[in-house]
């Protein structure tokens, strides 16, 4: 009997103590030496870039050893993960603090539900930013962003739930490097990929890479154009000292036009310019002039497939957001006519970019975010309708479109595969 109530009692003990333990997280409490571990993680954090702070996770995970219920070192965690969109990683954390003080980590909540969606879990994503918006008190502006998010999420749940097939291969280390690559384009025999890489996040110039018999992808390698264009070929100098990128190739692979920003001979900060295979290479670009270029921007071109149709973005005055979707028919004199908005139908009170019309000539994808989508960026596509407009965009979907910036896709004629880009963890 005498042991029995002992046995009661310490059990009674235990589960009074946790609850109170998880109710009342107290940052004044935290052990020196988990502490410690924790500045250390700061320091660490202030030596690398915001995108980029996981050293620092294993000197939080020491903190955490020290001391189990510090709640701070958990959230910290997992809001590193996070922003390197590593969402899955960042879960575990998150849930972590929630169990030690979930009214400590309210405020948290935001990045919680924005791990949650880039894991695809809508639907908890939308329990957690409902609860951070009950908060009291909470700014306009963080109430404002929070309701713009639980749109995505909501949008994402209904995506979800069509179970889109999807199961991307990534490019491997070939193509795709440390720095970002995006803007595929291929000619109609689908054996050679040119992209835009942003040479140590700062440069832009093109790369080029040819499909090998094993299926596999040669290394790529700087495309090098003319001579009065691309500087000292001999050493393999990459195109030329401007930024250059958002290419398009024409079906036979002779036409590439493409954008070059900040060159002498632009019209405005960013043009459209073109270049024409011949036997001897690659030649020099030519400015492809008014009225396409103007001096505000235009940008990331695409050739239809019969060549007399070009889509291009501009923020020039007069259309419905910030940047919008052109077209320009090609001329019986061979020049280029007058741009013509895409309208409404295309175009938001956002950004519209990437235009891409398939080699049918009848299907416009494209970025958008002004349209709903998953994230802040997606990709649609709109299909021509019978008296010439376009129709009402669809969203490609998740897990297509993520959280993430889905910016660049490309469509193969055979309409079975798609290159696109994105800046999604993997």
């Amino acid at each position: 009997m005498h042991f029995t109530v002992k046995k009661y009692i310490t059990i009674l003990f235990l589960v009074i103590s946790i609850p109170a333990f998880a109710q009342h997280y107290d940052p004044g409490t935290v052990p020196k030496k988990a502490q410690r571990w924790y500045d250390k993680a700061q320091q660490t954090m202030l030596m690398t870039t915001s995108a980029d702070r996981l050293p620092a996770i294993p000197f939080l995970q020491k903190a955490i050893d020290e001391y189990p219920g510090f709640a701070d070192a958990y959230i910290l965690a997992g809001s590193i993960y996070e922003k390197a969109r590593k969402y899955s990683e960042a879960i575990p954390y998150f849930e972590k603090a929630n169990q030690i003080d979930s009214v400590y980590f309210l405020p948290g909540y935001y990045t919680y539900a924005h791990a949650e969606a880039g894991a695809g879990n809508f639907a908890k994503a939308i329990q957690l930013i409902n609860r951070y918006l009950q908060q009291p008190n909470l700014r306009e502006s963080s109430q404002r962003d929070a309701l713009q998010w639980k749109a995505h999420y909501e949008f994402g749940l209904k995506s979800e739930e069509q179970h889109i097939p999807f199961d991307p291969i990534n490019l491997g280390d070939s193509i795709n490097t440390a720095d970002p690559e995006y803007f595929p384009t291929l000619p109609i025999d689908q054996k050679t990929l040119i992209f835009t890489r942003r040479v140590n996040n700062v440069k832009e110039d093109f790369f080029i890479g040819h499909l090998l018999p094993d299926s596999q992808w040669s290394l790529a390698k700087p495309l090098i154009l003319g001579s009065q264009f691309s500087g000292n070929q001999s050493n393999g100098n990459v195109n030329s000292p401007y930024n250059e990128g958002a290419e398009t190739i024409s079906q036979d692979g002779k036409i590439l036009i493409y954008t070059i920003c900040n060159r002498p001979d632009g019209y405005g900060s960013c043009d459209i310019y073109y270049a024409v295979r011949t036997d001897s290479g690659w030649s020099r670009p030519y400015n492809i002039g008014p009225p396409i270029n103007t001096r505000y921007w235009e940008s990331q071109p695409c050739l239809s497939p019969d060549n007399r149709d070009l889509y291009f973005v501009s923020n020039r005055p007069g259309g419905y957001g910030g940047s919008d979707i052109y077209v320009s028919h090609l001329q019986p004199n061979g020049t280029w006519g007058k741009p013509v908005n895409l309208g409404p139908d295309i175009n938001t009170s956002g950004d519209e970019s990437s235009p891409f019309i398939h080699a049918d000539n009848q299907t416009l994808y494209f970025a958008s975010d002004g349209w709903p989508g998953v994230g802040g960026v997606d990709l649609y596509y709109s299909r021509r309708q019978p008296d010439g407009s376009w129709g009402k965009p669809t969203d490609l979907g998740y897990p297509i479109n993520t959280i993430d910036h889905d910016g660049s896709i490309f469509v193969t004629a055979d309409g079975r595969t798609a290159y696109f880009a994105s800046d999604r963890s993997d």
